[in-house]
């Protein structure tokens, strides 16, 4: 990587958790209740993070076929984090969440074990190509000895 493109990437991360960390209580101070809008800001600005990093990830990986598990690694991700950002907009900012365990901020439905089964799955079956593509290596290996 360039080094002018790493000083810009490395100052454009810095931004990006400053201003997660710290241009919430200022935007939340402008509500009528600023601990709760505080919180929801927080959890609105942890998803637009994601976002970019989950972007900045597939943005830097190598343009191969081989890089394609990171990729849709990487999609899923920026996935959850923009539902994270825009299911607690949608909800509103001052609007209190009294979600039970598992229960989705969208939804409001116990539909949140769904994102660590898929999660699972999905890395399953990544491990399995690892394994495979190992196999194939050592296989390769032992036919040319």
């Amino acid at each position: 990587m360039k080094r002018s493109r790493s000083r810009w990437i490395s100052l454009a991360l810095l931004l990006l958790i400053g201003a997660v960390h710290y241009a919430v209580e200022p935007l939340a101070s402008q509500y009528a209740d600023p601990a709760r809008a505080s919180r929801a800001l927080f959890y609105v600005a942890q998803g637009i993070k994601g976002i970019c990093l989950f972007g900045l990830i597939a943005f830097l990986a190598p343009r191969k076929l081989t890089a394609i598990p990171l990729y849709l690694a990487c999609l899923w991700g920026a996935a959850e984090d923009t539902l994270v950002a825009g299911c607690r907009i949608a909800r509103g900012i001052e609007t209190p969440l009294d979600l039970g365990l598992w229960q989705g901020v969208c939804s409001g439905w116990p539909t949140n074990f769904i994102g660590p089964v898929i999660g699972a799955i999905a890395a399953g079956a990544l491990l399995w190509e690892f394994d495979d593509a190992s196999r194939d290596k050592s296989l390769t290996g032992q036919a040319k000895s």
